[in-house]
């Protein structure tokens, strides 16, 4: 190596950077080995560029008044890790030294107060090692003078640059109270339109740099303020360059990586655009609480950033909007041309992206609306032409026999509709595409194209698609169209049954024509997963209304599979990965909504259920329904989810007959559970083959008084769900109910409630011992309901009590603990509960507060209050299930206006 190569030392320096700190040392020892004097040179340089990189981390937190350094800030410095400092308690100037609240390589900033103006400050010295060298300290001022110049409400102000007497060079900052943007997103993603606008207050504050031809080159979260007042102020032009002056070595590369744009990494020459790039990222980072470009090693960062496009938001928060998305998709294309040409371009503020493409844009996407007007027009051409190109390719008078293949695939040539020759090229690199990409397909079988062609060549003028299908033995045909207009390319391929002639899957891709090779790959992925819907015996694919791309529907498939395996969690697992692979596949976002009202985690299912609600037109019928459903859910109101069920139920009464019924017995509606119940055959439909529906018609027939009909189906349900121990209760319930108590005590190894106590203390007694054995911490609310159970509510307040330590916010342990108090004659204490019931305010709770008040005051005597605040826990959303047999409400049994209460509608 040539120690005077300046080019050479600065590939090694960036090289050496971009890896880990425990492999930097191995990789300079092997590049200098020939040449000590560089390794020496590039040791110090890389240790100075660590030392400052600390310092721009921090500045925007030494200059938040609230947040000075301490032993829990993030870099753990404190006054008594930094020394004595002689500056604390000097005045400089007019400024008086009140506290040092961080340093690095690039100076050291103290907390003051202006004597003169009496306002507090932060003051920020160049450091004494760096004062003489010249670049460094033109450095300084040039970031001083460039954050001077502008005069913003969201720029932090710079008061004054000066030298003390002893001529150290400062500047004079306002000392703002807030917090950084970091540390907002350290406790989470913001709210939407929160984080929106803050990023239209960033934009407007680097807009006003951006007119003074100054570039910050380092925005990210950590140099943001928000005030108590909600105003972001951008801070630290310290890595600011004025276009007329240059201090740093050509492709010297400066700023955070995980915020550093394609250009920065790359080292090359960078403008206001690169501001937009990191705008982009912390806009990304507000909205999922991660940052788009992550690694475990810097190295794999700056890989990532220059080659890797990031997740679309909405995969990792599913309410971000489409427009949203959008904006961020532009700001962060990797090529600055491609970028917005400046802040007011980005679309934060009118709320709709400017640019035709971003980073997560893909052909035939929601996105396709931001595609200029030729590609609109091409759409409405092609439509008018698709009517004759049917009409040739459609039905002819010979019916192919109806037992073909549906797997079995015939891939047509693309028709050219441009005339264009340079479209035949792509018309066949389609075909070409597709059927190759069926080749690889478990489920399908694709005819060669070989086959294909000869076929189309002896058939002669009159034969059309479906009659060669069929004589090739495809069940399923593929035709198509190539079509341009302007930059713009769009694919369209239609996916028909041969047996029928009817289109099944019109699947569509555009998008600019330098883009083809997308375009292409993205029509072939849906005509795959077309396919795929056809030929699979998932019943939940007949309501796809639109083709995912194929790895987004395999994901989903799995995800099915899981769901009917009751793994919820696996499947919401598969639907996110189904959603994340294709962000137009809406039935990928109602699985997850389906998974996330099984596992009830309501705040997610509620953001869900609103994204879908915004795509509502893009849902088949019954999944719109099942929105419904989802939503009247959320809001308590049993009545009109009934009325949704029922309305799935009638476009497709096999596969909801069961859900119908659960919704039903929730309403308090048994008979009409009972009527689904028999006309399905008492159970014979494929939605009986989960354990749910039969729960809740044993339910049903407790509910009406149908006991001997109760105990038979409780049987039916124990034979095919062995494992259910939920079934052995209803068993025992049923025999409790027919005066059967000798069987029902045979039976017993859990028993949570019962219907006639008097008669069956020793069925409780028998509950609290078994209870009693499980080690497990997990069942102490069950011993505790079933030492109520037993008349031991002493036993049951000490272990309540127990619990409510460790969970002093649980709703479930305070309504206990105000039933045991109001049992062992602390009428005080358990009104006291309810009152923190009542105070309760959480969202979601479907009036479980409610309904706990009321057993409350059944046991403390006061019936009619408990009457009134049943029928408005059920008007919040609590269920009718339990009510017939829920022992909290035993003091109220035969008191005619409970009994009204809990009459069966229907």
């Amino acid at each position: 190596m040539h120690s005077g190569d300046p080019d050479s030392l600065k590939d090694l320096f960036e090289r050496a950077s971009a890896l880990p700190a425990d492999e930097q040392q191995a990789f300079l020892e092997h590049a200098c080995r020939d040449d000590p004097d560089r390794q020496a040179e590039l040791e110090s340089l890389i240790a100075a560029a660590q030392e400052a990189e600390g310092f721009f981390d921090s500045l925007a937190d030494a200059v938040v008044s609230l947040s000075p350094w301490s032993d829990d800030s993030p870099t753990g410095l404190s006054e008594t890790a930094l020394g004595a400092d002689p500056l604390l308690g000097r005045t400089v100037r007019h400024y008086r030294i009140e506290e040092r609240l961080g340093s690095g390589g690039m100076g050291v900033v103290y907390r003051a107060h202006d004597t003169r103006l009496n306002r507090a400050v932060a003051l920020k010295f160049l450091p004494r090692h760096l004062r003489a060298d010249d670049a460094a300290t033109e450095r300084f001022l040039v970031e001083a003078r460039a954050a001077a110049a502008l005069d913003h409400p969201n720029v932090c102000v710079v008061h004054e640059i000066g030298e003390d007497e002893k001529d150290r060079v400062f500047i004079s900052m306002a000392c703002y109270e807030g917090e950084t943007l970091r540390h907002k997103i350290e406790r989470g993603p913001l709210a939407i339109e929160e984080a929106w606008d803050y990023a239209r207050q960033i934009a407007a504050g680097l807009g006003a740099a951006h007119a003074h031809d100054i570039v910050h080159r380092d925005v990210k979260p950590g140099n943001v303020i928000i005030t108590p007042e909600g105003v972001a102020k951008v801070l630290d032009f310290g890595l600011a360059k004025l276009t007329d002056v240059t201090l740093t070595r050509t492709g010297t590369t400066l700023g955070t990586v995980a915020y550093m744009s394609p250009e920065q990494v790359r080292g090359t020459d960078v403008d206001h655009r690169t501001d937009l790039w990191s705008l982009g990222v912390v806009l990304y980072e507000m909205l999922t609480g991660e940052r788009p470009f992550k690694g475990d090693s810097t190295a794999v960062v700056l890989h990532a950033i220059q080659n890797e496009d990031p997740e679309p938001p909405s995969t990792l928060r599913p309410e971000v909007p489409p427009e949203l998305e959008a904006i961020v998709g532009q700001l962060l294309a990797k090529n600055p041309a491609q970028r917005p040409a400046g802040v007011e371009d980005a679309g934060l503020v009118t709320g709709e992206a400017t640019l035709p493409r971003g980073v997560f844009a893909k052909p035939g996407s929601p996105w396709a609306r931001v595609l200029s007007w030729p590609v609109a027009a091409a759409l409405v051409m092609v439509a008018a032409v698709l009517a004759v190109w049917s009409f040739v390719w459609g039905p002819t008078p010979n019916e192919p026999a109806s037992e073909l293949p549906v797997a079995t695939v015939a891939v047509f040539p693309f028709d050219n509709l441009s005339g264009e020759a340079a479209l035949d090229r792509v018309g066949e690199a389609v075909v070409f595409g597709i059927v190759d990409g069926l080749s690889w397909m478990d489920e399908a079988q694709v005819v060669g194209r070989d086959a294909v062609r000869d076929a189309l060549r002896s058939s002669g003028q009159g034969a059309g698609a479906r009659e060669i299908a069929a004589d090739l033995g495809a069940g399923t045909s593929v035709t198509g169209v190539v079509m341009s207009l302007g930059d713009s390319l769009h694919l369209r391929a239609q996916v028909t049954s041969v047996a029928t002639g009817e289109v099944q899957h019109a699947v569509d891709a555009s998008g600019l024509s330098a883009d083809e090779r997308v375009i292409i790959e993205e029509l072939k992925q849906r005509v795959m997963g077309a396919v795929a819907m056809m030929v699979s015996d998932e019943p939940s694919t007949r309501y796809l209304l639109t083709a995912p791309t194929y790895e987004a529907f395999q994901a989903f498939a799995r995800g099915q599979e899981r769901f009917d395996a009751s793994d919820h969690q696996g499947a919401l697992e598969r639907y996110r990965e189904a959603y994340r692979l294709d962000t137009t596949f809406v039935s990928a976002l109602n699985g997850m909504a389906t998974a996330y009202a099984n596992l009830w985690q309501p705040e997610l299912l509620d953001s869900v259920v609103t994204l879908l609600e915004s795509r509502r037109s893009e849902l088949h019928p019954i999944e719109q329904h099942y929105n419904d459903q989802r939503r009247a859910r959320l809001e308590g109101d049993r009545m009109r989810s009934v009325e949704a069920v029922r309305a799935t139920f009638q476009l497709d009464p096999g596969p909801h007959a069961g859900w119908l019924i659960v919704e039903a017995v929730h309403a308090g509606r048994p008979e009409e559970a009972l009527q689904v119940w028999e006309e399905s055959d008492e159970g014979q439909t494929p939605s009986f083959d989960s354990p749910s529906p039969w729960y809740r018609v044993v339910t049903a027939q407790h509910m009406t008084g149908r006991y001997q009909e109760q105990l038979a189906t409780a049987r039916r349900a124990r034979e095919l769900f062995s494992e259910r121990p939920r079934f052995r209760f209803q068993e025992i319930q049923g025999l409790v109910a027919l005066g059967r108590l000798d069987e029902a005590g045979g039976l017993v190894d859990e028993l949570e409630s019962i219907e006639r106590p008097a008669e069956a203390d020793q069925v409780a007694e028998r509950a609290v011992s078994w209870y009693r054995a499980q080690d497990s911490e997990s069942y102490r609310l069950g011993m505790v309901e079933a030492l109520l159970l037993s008349d031991r509510p002493e036993e049951a307040e000490r272990l309540i009590r127990v619990v409510l330590t460790e969970y002093p916010e649980g709703l479930e342990a305070h309504a206990l603990l105000g039933n045991a108090l109001a049992r062992t004659g602390d009428p005080a204490g358990a009104e006291g509960e309810a009152r923190w019931l009542e105070e309760l305010d959480r969202p979601y709770l479907g009036g479980a507060n409610t309904y706990s008040r009321a057993a409350i005051a059944a046991h403390l005597g006061q019936r009619d209050l408990a009457v009134r605040l049943l029928r408005q826990a059920i008007q919040e959303g609590v269920s009718f299930e339990f009510l017939h047999y829920e022992p909290v409400f035993a003091p109220l049994w035969g008191y005619e206006p409970f009994e009204q209460v809990i009459a069966p509608r229907g």
